[in-house]
C-alpha cells in the first residue's frame, strides 16, 4: 500500500479511478490544482463529474463543455497505453495530464503545473540565451513580416548578414565564458547603430542577421556597413582572470536589396550568405553587396566542396582521421566518471579542418554511415585497451549524426563495434543533439529503443537550442541530459534560473545531468549547488589524444 500522507505531501496531482471509472483514490494536489469540492474527492466520485468540473473551469476552451466531456470520457476510457497531454487553463497555467494504465484494470493519472517549463520552452524557441536577441527562427519570422506588410507601398528593405572571424580562437584562448561576454559587447555595438524597427537576430554561432525597411536600401546598406566597420575599429576591454584584454574584432558583411535581389527574407537570406562568403575570401572586414555574377563563383565553390569529399575518402583509406576524449568527471571529488571521443581531421596540405566543415560534407556525400562507424569503432577499441590497462571503470560517450540516428540499420553498426571491441555495452553512450529529434521521429525512436535494448546508455547533447519538448523527452528512453555551455557561462551574471530550469526538468524525468563547458571553479560551485555534479569542460581538462588522455588519468585518478 502507499503512503498517502506522503503522496499529499508532493506537488504533483495524483488520482487513481478503479476499472469502472471511480475514483479509488486522489491527493490535496490534485484538488487545489483545479478547486476541486470536497464530493468529488470522496471515494467512488465518477470520472465524469471531474470532467465536468474541468470543463467548468474552462480546461477545454471554448467548446460545447457537454461535448468536450463526452471526447475527453472517450479519449480516457479503457486505455490500454500511456498519453501525455497538456492543457492550458484561462489563468494561463499549463496542466500536464500523464495517464497510465493499472495492471489489475484502472488508471493513475497525474497532474503536473508545467508552466514554468512550457514558458522555458518558448523562450529557448524565441530568444537567443547568451544575447537576448532573436533566435534565427524568431528574426527571420519578424523580417518576412516586414516584408509582408510592405508589399504595395514602394518600399525597399536592406538585409544584412554579419559574421564575427576568429570567434573560436578566442574561445580556445579565453575560454567560452570570455567568448559570450565578447559577443554580448558587440552586440550593444550594433544594437547602438540600428533604427528602432529593425530586426537584429542572432542566426547561430558567430553570425548576426538585420533586416530594416527603407526608402533607399542601397544607401542604407553603405551607411550602415560603414558605421559597423568604425565601431569595431574601438577594441572592447575584457578582463579575464584579473587581467584586463583588448579584444578589435574583425567582420564580414554580406547585404542585399528587396525587391531587387529577391522578394522573399528566404531569398534574400541565402543571397546574404553568399556574398558574406565571398567578403571574408578578401579579407578582413569587408562589406559587400549582392551581385548576380556570384552565382558563378559559388558554383566553384560547390567544386571545392566536391574535392573536399573526395579528400575525405582518401583520408579514410589512410587514417587521416583520429579521435580526441575530453574527461567527465564527478565535480565533488574530480573521480573520473567517463569522456567524450570527438573525431578530429588532419589534412596533409589544409591542416586542422574543422567538424563543422567536413561533418556536412560527409553527410551530404554519404560518407557519414563510414565515418561514424570509424568513430564508434575505434572509439569502442580504445576504451577496452585502457579499460585493460587498470583505468577505473567509465562510461565512453560518442557522439551520433543526424543522419545515423535515422538510419534503420544504425543499431546493428552499434551492436558491430561492441562485438569487434569487445566493450560492454553498459560502457557506452550515444549523444544526440536536440536537432536530431526535429524530423524523422518515428525512426529515430525505433533506432533509440532497439540501442536502449542493448543495454547502451543514451544522452541528449546540447540540450537548450530550442528543438525538444519536454513531452519527447519524456517519451524517449534518454539517460543523461546535457547542459549547453552557452547556459553554463550565464552562471553568475542573474540568469542562473536558465541552467536550475534545465536540471529540473532532467531531475523531473529520472535522468543523469552534465554540464558542458565548466571552466571555473566558481562554475563548479554554483552547479553542485543546483544539483548538478557530473561536469565536463577546461576547468578539468581539455580534448586529449588517447596516449595523453591515459597518462591525464593515471596522474590524476
Amino acid at each position: 500500500m502507499f503512503d498517502s500522507d506522503a503522496l499529499n505531501e508532493v506537488e504533483v496531482g495524483i488520482a487513481i479511478w478503479d476499472a469502472v471509472d471511480k475514483l479509488s483514490w486522489a491527493n490535496t494536489a490534485y484538488r487545489d490544482f483545479y478547486g476541486l469540492p470536497e464530493h468529488l474527492m470522496e471515494e467512488g466520485a465518477p470520472i465524469l463529474e471531474h470532467l465536468r468540473h474541468f470543463a467548468s473551469i474552462g480546461l477545454y476552451g471554448d467548446r460545447s463543455p457537454e461535448e468536450q466531456v463526452k471526447l475527453e470520457h472517450a479519449r480516457f476510457l479503457n486505455r490500454a497505453d500511456k498519453m501525455l497531454l497538456d492543457y492550458r487553463l484561462p489563468d494561463g497555467r499549463v496542466m500536464e495530464m500523464r495517464h497510465a494504465p493499472l495492471a489489475k484494470g484502472g488508471k493513475v493519472i497525474l497532474h503536473t503545473d508545467v508552466s514554468g517549463f512550457r514558458a522555458y520552452e518558448r523562450t529557448l524557441a524565441e530568444n537567443d540565451p547568451i544575447t537576448g536577441l532573436p533566435s534565427a527562427e524568431a528574426g527571420e519570422r519578424m523580417a518576412q513580416s516586414l516584408i509582408d506588410g510592405s508589399e504595395g507601398r514602394g518600399s525597399e528593405g536592406l538585409g544584412l548578414r554579419l559574421r564575427i572571424l576568429r570567434l573560436g580562437q578566442y574561445e580556445s584562448a579565453f575560454g567560452i565564458g570570455f567568448t559570450n561576454r565578447l559577443i554580448k559587447r558587440f552586440v550593444k555595438k550594433i544594437e547602438a547603430l540600428l533604427d528602432k524597427d529593425a530586426v537584429f537576430f542572432r542566426a547561430g554561432g558567430s553570425e548576426f542577421g538585420i533586416f530594416s525597411l527603407t526608402r533607399d536600401a542601397h544607401n542604407l546598406g553603405v551607411s550602415l556597413s560603414k558605421a559597423i566597420l568604425e565601431a569595431l575599429k574601438l577594441p572592447i576591454i575584457l578582463k579575464q582572470g584579473g587581467s584586463p584584454h583588448s579584444i578589435t574584432l574583425s567582420v564580414s558583411l554580406g547585404m542585399s536589396r528587396y525587391p531587387k535581389d529577391g522578394t522573399t527574407l528566404g531569398d534574400l537570406w541565402r543571397k546574404n550568405r553568399q556574398i558574406m562568403l565571398e567578403a571574408i575570401s578578401e579579407g578582413e572586414n569587408q562589406a559587400r553587396f549582392y551581385t548576380g555574377k556570384l552565382d558563378a563563383k559559388f558554383a566553384r565553390r560547390a567544386k571545392e566542396n566536391l574535392q573536399l569529399a573526395e579528400d575525405m575518402r582518401r583520408a579514410l583509406r589512410q587514417g587521416e582521421f583520429f579521435l580526441k576524449y575530453q574527461p567527465q568527471v564527478q565535480a565533488s571529488n574530480h573521480r573520473l566518471l567517463g569522456c567524450e571521443a570527438l573525431m578530429r581531421w588532419e589534412h596533409p596540405d589544409l591542416g586542422d579542418v574543422s567538424p563543422d566543415r567536413f561533418i556536412p560534407i560527409a553527410e551530404e556525400v554519404g560518407l557519414i554511415g563510414e565515418l561514424g562507424k570509424k568513430a564508434l569503432v575505434d572509439a569502442c577499441t580504445q576504451a577496452m585497451a585502457w579499460r585493460d590497462s587498470g583505468l577505473p571503470n567509465m562510461v565512453l560517450c560518442v557522439n551520433v549524426s543526424r543522419l545515423q540516428a535515422q538510419d534503420p540499420a544504425f543499431s546493428k553498426t552499434v551492436e558491430d563495434a561492441l562485438q569487434i571491441s569487445g566493450l560492454p555495452a553498459a560502457n557506452l553512450e550515444l549523444e544526440l543533439t536536440e536537432s536530431v529529434l526535429a524530423e524523422n521521429l518515428i525512426t529515430v525512436s525505433k533506432n533509440l529503443e532497439q540501442i536502449r535494448a542493448l543495454g547502451i546508455r543514451l544522452a541528449i547533447d546540447d540540450f537548450g537550442t530550442g528543438y525538444s519538448s519536454l513531452a519527447q523527452l519524456a517519451d524517449l528512453p534518454f539517460d543523461r541530459l546535457k547542459i549547453d555551455k552557452r547556459f553554463v557561462e550565464q552562471i553568475g551574471s542573474g540568469q542562473d534560473a536558465l541552467v536550475r530550469a534545465v536540471i529540473l526538468i532532467a531531475q523531473s524525468l529520472d535522468m543523469e545531468v552534465v554540464a558542458e563547458g565548466v571552466e571555473t571553479e566558481a562554475d563548479v560551485s554554483a552547479l553542485v549547488a543546483m544539483g548538478c555534479d557530473q561536469m565536463q569542460g577546461y576547468y578539468f581538462s581539455k580534448p586529449l589524444p588517447a596516449d595523453q588522455f591515459l597518462n591525464f588519468c593515471q596522474e590524476r585518478f
